[in-house]
């Protein structure tokens, strides 16, 4: 399944939360990184980022800045799936390299 057909699905069945966590998750795996780096990285708690790919929260401004900084993406990129309207299809992300993981 591509990642825009998965993005799709979840705009369709549980909102903006889930779209936006399976474009968070889709950018953490396409960059090699786990939740707990993503989360360090970003400044976060690994639970925080899980609950945001799951859907569960509603993401402040100020966190989605600091997720995009970690992930090396500008907010522009970040929300780029969402440009025409909120059903929007999806931009395929397959052509985004791996980040390799910052050293604590």
């Amino acid at each position: 399944m591509a990642f825009g057909d998965k993005s799709e699905r979840a705009l369709k069945e549980n909102g903006f939360e889930k779209l936006f966590g399976t474009i968070i998750k889709g950018w953490r795996n396409r960059r090699g990184l786990s939740q707990e780096e993503l989360a360090f990285r970003a400044k976060l708690h690994r639970t925080y980022i899980s609950d945001i790919e799951r859907g569960a929260r509603n993401v402040s401004l100020r966190s989605v800045k600091k997720i995009a900084g970690a992930l090396e993406i500008s907010l522009a990129t970040l929300f780029s799936p969402f440009q025409s309207h909120p059903g929007a299809e999806p931009q395929n992300l397959n052509q985004i390299k791996p980040v390799p993981p910052v050293a604590p």
